[in-house]
């Protein structure tokens, strides 16, 4: 990624941060004057917010969040008092969703931005609502088991003392639904900081390395969204171990995902198809209407006859 080697951008997340800049700045422009303005207003500039995202996302970013618009709204407008919002993604000073917290022992700074953390129902209790563009589904299981959670956790509780839990809920916005709450409570602290300094300590160790000296937990939900995949080293496979076979065919399902995503970015920056010196042809095949990206095999011309 540093010497610019991939493409580290795919459609998905550009929509998902634009979406979130969207309602960012719906919540600043309501928090800028919460005793005047109405939930309509507010839900109008979260409109005006979303036709004006960018161009070419712009379709998508309004699917992402318009079943959501009204119940939004009516969260962070009505149903719940301004003060009561502590932080947010994209806010400033003591409303930056920016938390962090130092690891001396390794000698660095674990970092993460929330989407919205909110005052709970009693003072040592916070709740954190995380939205999330796609279409993945999460259940209480999941949430409770994502390092991202656990990270944000360790942060929360980390900031605020004397807070001793953080609920956190995820926000379908596509699909409009909310997980129930699941709580982090601070008697897990340490479990959830021991996990974060382990993934710290590991990158520290290892962002320098070679590549094959680099340790790699295969898993479809991790390879899937690695950007570097057609490079791992687990590409070197172990015949005989079916365990390691099927680690092998994770990454390189996922290697040819990605191997196809930088040759179609190639063929639209070019504007022509890449071919091997063989004759083997990769770029868009069939009518515009209906065009796919496909890998043609070489053809074999036959001589032509003599006379």
């Amino acid at each position: 990624m540093e010497i610019g080697g991939v493409i580290r951008e795919t459609t998905p997340l550009a929509v998902g941060c634009e979406a979130h800049d969207v309602l960012s700045r719906a919540l600043r422009f309501y928090l800028s004057d919460p005793y005047e303005l109405t939930p309509y207003d507010v839900r109008e500039e979260l409109t005006r917010q979303m036709l004006d995202s960018r161009p070419d996302l712009q379709p998508k970013v309004i699917e992402s969040l318009q079943r959501s618009v009204y119940d939004w709204v009516r969260f962070v407008a009505q149903d719940m008092h301004h003060e009561n919002i502590l932080r947010y993604d994209g806010g400033t000073g003591e409303h930056s969703g920016q938390l962090a917290y130092d690891l001396p022992n390794i000698g660095c700074r674990v970092t993460s931005e929330l989407d919205l953390l909110c005052a709970g129902d009693s003072p040592d209790v916070l709740c954190e609502v995380d939205y999330k563009t796609g279409n993945t589904p999460f259940t209480a299981t999941s949430v409770k088991q994502s390092f991202q959670f656990q990270h944000h956790a360790a942060l929360v509780l980390n900031t605020y003392p004397e807070v001793q839990a953080l609920e956190v809920s995820v926000w379908v916005t596509r699909l409009n639904q909310r997980t129930h709450r699941v709580i982090f409570d601070r008697k897990h602290l340490p479990e959830y900081m021991s996990r974060v300094a382990k993934a710290a300590e590991l990158a520290m160790r290892f962002r320098r390395q070679p590549v094959e000296r680099v340790p790699t937990w295969p898993e479809q939900d991790k390879c899937g969204q690695c950007h570097v995949s057609h490079m791992c080293p687990r590409l070197e496979c172990r015949p005989g171990d079916p365990i390691s076979l099927l680690e092998q065919l994770v990454v390189i399902e996922n290697a040819e995902a990605e191997i196809r995503k930088q040759l179609i970015a190639t063929v639209k920056r070019t504007g022509q198809d890449v071919v091997t010196p063989a004759g083997d042809r990769f770029g868009k095949v069939g009518p515009k209407t209906d065009g796919s990206w496909k890998l043609t095999a070489a053809k074999i011309e036959e001589p032509e006859a003599s006379e």
